[in-house]
């Protein structure tokens, strides 16, 4: 029998139950092991135990984000106090009224200015992740824990997950069973990718093999559809904060692969990759010795490459709806020192049409005059200036020249690989800048697909980084 409203309403008043334990629903998803793995499955069975009892989705998941909203709370309180204190003593610094039980023999004036310093630059920096959450205090005794801000951030993105599958499948009543199946594992492309990357959690072998395929594979089978999928959901989203809701989801579905790449952060960031076949690598220390990688450091750099190129693409997609990337991996305190994060700055590179006037050099070589060579030189100018990071001239002068006769050769001989006996060997910017240089410019003169079956090999050869450039990074 189909109940209509008023009678359900009624239902409601009789059998539901006057409270939900939201706190304790919150503690067991977390603090049990099993849980945790898989914390979003959790919340979204807690709720069907829940919708039994009549509970709507919007009232048991905003329940259980109150909990979360109070912790955030209780550090961005912290925050405020910390900033208050920094405040008072600064003034007093500055209005020289603070005094010293010790100058640790300085005058009072260093130890003034010292103070100011001190407290300007904790200013800049302090964050909600610089204090934790009290929990013994918070959950009157229930559990002894200080909670640091990532883990209330992998709650909060838990429940919004679990939510989302909820409003999905509501989404879905109605639909024909093609277009249900349509919108079945709306991220399913990424979950795919993070399984093939991830072997830190899912220890599945097959990935290992899986990986060490050939590049041409990889971008097919996984980076496209990746991409593909992501673009599709943004175009979805109808609000700027929504299609920032998506980044930050996409974001952190990658945490845990920061404790992965950071185990092997000396091989990955340190010393020299050199590849002795398109997926096998040699490491070389800064001591100067090699060795070969076995089968699993190339799975660790193979999918670093590929995690690498994931972001790329996640980036690319907020320069395109002006997402503020830095903000999103502030507020989830995702580092961005595991990928190249420059590619924002880099594409607002590659988009200006002229260099700024302070960053043009007067003895600019001369060049040859023809259509191929102000094509070019279009994208390959910012070469001759100055890297907006590092602040210095990117290529000399002599060495842009040969960059660009050895293109124009390149592309005036069906990508035939010109003789470099003398390679360049500084080269002053991000390595993202001059992959993106290749690739805008790939766009502008071969527009044809796939590219050069050389187009990767040119690419590197060149430019001989003195930092490490894998022809992975560099996507057909």
């Amino acid at each position: 029998m189909k109940l209509n409203e008023q009678q359900r309403i009624k239902l409601n008043l009789i059998f539901k139950p006057q409270q939900m334990d939201y706190l304790e629903i919150v503690l067991q998803g977390y603090f049990n092991e099993n849980n945790r793995k898989h914390l979003h499955k959790y919340f979204y069975r807690k709720f069907k135990e829940a919708e039994k009892e009549y509970f709507e989705a919007d009232e048991f998941f905003s329940g259980c984000l109150i909990v979360i909203e109070s912790w955030e709370k209780y550090l961005q309180d912290k925050v405020f106090e910390r900033k208050n204190e920094l405040y008072l003593m600064l003034d007093s610094a500055k209005n020289s009224s603070l005094k010293y039980n010790d100058l640790q023999g300085k005058t009072i004036k260093q130890k003034r200015l010292e103070t100011i310093e001190y407290c300007e630059q904790e200013l800049s920096d302090i964050s909600k992740n610089n204090f934790t959450v009290h929990l013994h205090s918070l959950t009157n005794g229930r559990i002894a824990y200080n909670m640091h801000h990532n883990e209330v951030l992998s709650i909060k993105l838990a429940i919004q997950k679990a939510f989302q599958k909820i409003e999905n499948i509501n989404s879905e009543q109605g639909l024909l069973p093609q277009q249900v199946k349509d919108n079945e594992s709306k991220t399913n492309e990424l979950e795919k990718c993070i399984h093939l990357i991830n072997y830190w959690t899912n220890e599945d072998e097959t990935v290992i093999k899986t990986i060490l395929n050939t590049e041409t594979e990889l971008i097919n089978n996984y980076l496209n559809p990746f991409s593909k999928e992501l673009n599709i959901h943004l175009l979805a989203k109808e609000t700027l904060d929504s299609k920032k809701d998506l980044i930050k989801y996409y974001v952190f579905e990658f945490w845990e692969l920061q404790g992965f790449y950071n185990k092997y952060n000396e091989l990955l960031f340190t010393g020299s990759l050199y590849n002795y076949s398109p997926k096998k690598y040699e490491y070389k220390d800064k001591t100067g010795k090699k060795r070969k990688l076995n089968e699993f450091e190339n799975y660790v750099v193979n999918s670093h490459i590929l995690f690498d190129m994931l972001f790329n693409e996640i980036q690319l997609c907020c320069i395109k709806y002006k997402i503020a990337f830095y903000e999103i991996c502030d507020e989830l305190n995702f580092s961005t020192k595991y990928f190249d994060s420059g590619i924002t700055l880099a594409f607002e590179e590659m988009s200006k049409k002229a260099l700024p006037p302070q960053q043009i050099n007067k003895s600019e070589p001369e060049l040859i005059k023809n259509e191929l060579s102000e094509n070019i030189n279009k994208y390959f100018g910012f070469f001759n200036g100055n890297c907006p990071r590092k602040h210095k001239q990117i290529l000399k002068n002599e060495d842009f020249n040969k960059l660009i006769q050895w293109t124009n050769y390149y592309f005036e001989n069906e990508f035939k690989v010109p003789e470099i006996s003398e390679p360049i060997n500084v080269v002053n910017t991000n390595k993202t800048f001059v992959q993106l240089a290749f690739k805008y410019l790939f766009k502008k003169l071969h527009k044809a697909s796939p590219y050069p079956q050389l187009y990767l090999t040119f690419t590197k050869e060149p430019l001989a980084l003195i930092h490490r450039t894998k022809k992975a990074t560099l996507k057909r």
